[in-house]
């Protein structure tokens, strides 16, 4: 493509009679989302879960299309659809608006336990991802023999209870015996998973593909010698 990014090069414009030709792009962010980093050939307009996004314009790019910041009032504790518009520069229509993949900002949010992959936003993401959640249980269920069971998991679970490591899984059985760092009360229980390069490698040509299923995919159990003590399906 010896073409792109030239200088000189005459663009092909297939909608030369549209006055103002504009394209939408929509996708579910990740809970957290406090804005995005958009490059575009045109101007942008954002919204998430309905609201329009503050707006600014950055920087001109050595591509001839600009870099816009979009911002929320507030961060977006659960998952939302987000959408862009793009009023097109001619001949960057479609795709070919979005200069680069679009750069969600996001800080700590709520997700359910599930395949983190179809959230749009973490499809093609590989890395790790914490769940915590304090849950309160009384003096009856403290006892020895109580284990953590966190269901499913892609791909490895490192897990502490209270503060202190409980232990760290790469494969099943998908449960810790955390008799001795539970306490009558509160307790704060943390799951770190991290998936594989499966969903990275979507993004780019390889040979190497694998399941891009990701996350804890629970159901997340407190169990007492086979006896279910309480139930958990989500973290922050």
């Amino acid at each position: 493509m010896r073409w792109y990014r030239r200088p000189g090069i005459l663009l092909f414009d297939p909608r030369p009679s549209d006055p103002r030709p504009a394209g939408w792009f929509r996708f579910t962010a990740p809970g957290g989302l406090r804005g995005m980093t958009i490059a575009a050939h045109g101007s942008v307009r954002a919204w998430a879960d309905g609201e329009e996004l503050d707006l600014a314009r950055i920087r001109k790019r050595d591509d001839g299309g600009w870099e816009y910041e979009a911002k929320a009032k507030e961060p977006f504790a659960r998952s939302v659809r987000a959408a862009i518009r793009v009023e097109e520069e001619r001949g960057f229509y479609g795709g070919a608006a979005i200069a680069e993949p679009v750069a969600l900002h996001c800080e700590g949010g709520l997700i359910e336990a599930g395949d983190w992959s179809r959230i749009d936003g973490l499809a093609y993401y590989s890395g790790g991802v914490w769940y915590r959640k304090t849950v309160t249980l009384d003096a009856a269920r403290i006892r020895k023999g109580t284990v953590l069971d966190l269901g499913g998991i892609s791909a490895s679970a490192e897990v502490h209870v209270n503060g202190k490591l409980a232990g760290i899984r790469v494969a099943p059985p998908w449960r810790i015996d955390v008799s001795d760092l539970i306490r009558a009360g509160e307790n704060r229980i943390e799951v770190l998973v991290y998936n594989t390069l499966a969903n990275h490698y979507g993004t780019i040509p390889t040979r190497y593909r694998g399941s891009p299923v990701s996350g804890l995919l629970g159901p997340v159990r407190i169990v007492h010698e086979g006896r279910e003590a309480l139930e958990g399906a989500g973290g922050d």
